[in-house]
């Protein structure tokens, strides 16, 4: 199996600007999407037309997890709130959230494809998909992160509902039959073998050295996208 490295927070390309106006100097600005919110509106097939903002759209992001603990995504948004929670367990009310409504941590806390313990090279699936990497909550809340207008702005859907597909381990490291096993979750999360309930797409921000083909997951991806799940590589 090829290895992955977890990818790191992205420092922001905007340019500066001495606005205070949050809501209308920032990314989902920059590329028009906050237009496309205020203004597009679409027919929803019963003659109502609706703005586009992602609404009724299901997003997997497979990357280090979420944070559903952070504010933008329906959580409590204190550091205590985080901290207390084990990335190992749901605690009864934290998870899933009106926003991160779904998901699960294909990994585990000790997985560590590079470990000299064989033990530790053996993913442990549970279903707490909280993000102890940072990468996947910074992905999710460009995506569909809801902010307050103040220290935190919306994301380009913050309608669409997410759902944690967690592929990291606490090193940072992943493999092939991880993603390809993200990509079957993403086809049929509830697992019942029909694809009533695919997402209608999954953000992969993964990387390997030297941009060395990884075959397997690329068909696996063509499959889930023919299947009706669009793949966006980030």
């Amino acid at each position: 199996n090829g290895s992955f490295a977890r990818p790191e927070p992205a420092a922001s390309d905007e340019t500066p600007n001495s606005s205070t106006d949050l809501n209308g100097f920032n990314s989902v600005s920059f590329i028009g999407a906050l237009r496309v919110q205020n203004e597009l509106k679409v027919d929803d097939g019963n003659g109502n037309l609706i703005a586009v903002d992602g609404k009724g759209i299901k997003v997997g992001v497979i990357d280090t997890g979420v944070d559903y603990t952070h504010a933008m995504f329906g959580g409590e948004g204190t550091e205590e709130a985080f901290r207390r929670n084990d990335p190992a367990t749901v605690e009864e009310g934290t998870f899933p959230t009106a926003k991160v409504v779904g998901g699960v941590d294909l990994v585990g806390k000790t997985f560590n494809s590079a470990s000299p313990n064989f033990a530790d090279h053996l993913p442990k699936q549970d279903a707490d998909p909280l993000d102890d990497g940072s990468h996947g909550t910074h992905v999710a809340g460009t995506i569909a992160g809801v902010g307050d207008g103040v220290e935190t702005y919306s994301g380009v859907a913050p309608s669409a509902d997410l759902y944690a597909i967690k592929v990291f381990g606490a090193d940072g490291s992943t493999g092939d039959a991880i993603i390809i096993r993200a990509l079957e979750y993403a086809a049929d999360p509830n697992g019942d073998l029909t694809l009533e309930d695919q997402l209608d797409l999954v953000n992969l921000s993964l990387g390997s050295s030297f941009g060395i083909p990884h075959i397997l997951y690329s068909e696996a991806m063509k499959n889930l996208v023919n299947a009706g799940t669009l793949a966006l590589c980030s």
